[in-house]
């Protein structure tokens, strides 16, 4: 995104606000109740539990272990994804985090219009569901703090009145520990 000729390039000064939500380093899951007869009538009036690319594996299992105590959420906001983080103890990831699920995002499947942060912490509070911290500074302070983090990163959001996403950011240490854990003996001794 910053290099010469990129199609879609970044330009942000150190001074400009934005808006940082942490990264959690768990996998997707995904929550909708259908409310709306598909040719079949199979999926109406249900919890539909996924992951990405999958509606029955360990994963979307999973999620379903999570995320089921918030189906009254789910069903007063029909025929729309939830987007969690799950963090469970079967599926390690290079951060360690504590078991659980956390809140992250939420799309009405007819418009494809997402939720804010805003009101994605006003569920959270409503219905007890953990959300990731929010921070607000500069750009050039996001950088430092980025330096010294140990979770997986941030979120960036410009902190105008459009609250656009701008870019994600993975932190040093993040990076560091992914290259480090994935390595086999064997590549480690070039190293």
């Amino acid at each position: 995104r910053i290099a010469e000729n990129s199609k879609y390039p970044i330009e942000i000064h150190d001074n400009k606000p934005v808006k940082l939500i942490r990264k959690v380093n768990g996998f997707l899951g995904a929550v909708t109740y259908v409310d709306r007869k598909d040719i079949d009538g199979n999926f109406n009036h249900k919890i539909i539990y996924s992951t990405t690319g999958s509606l029955d594996s360990s994963f979307a299992e999973m999620n379903e272990k999570h995320t089921s105590k918030y189906s009254k959420m789910f069903k007063d906001y029909p025929n729309h994804t939830f987007l969690f983080e799950i963090l469970d103890k079967d599926d390690p990831h290079i951060i360690k985090e504590p078991e659980g699920e956390v809140l992250i995002g939420c799309i009405d499947v007819f418009t494809g219009k997402m939720f804010s942060e805003e009101i994605l912490d006003k569920l959270g509070n409503e219905y007890k569901i953990q959300r990731p911290e929010t921070i607000k500074c500069t750009f050039g302070e996001c950088k430092e703090m980025l330096k010294n983090v140990t979770h997986e990163g941030f979120m960036v959001y410009s902190d105008d009145e459009n609250k656009n996403l701008l870019f994600k950011m993975k932190s040093p240490f993040y990076l560091i520990s992914k290259f480090f854990g994935r390595m086999k003996d064997e590549k480690m001794e070039q190293v």
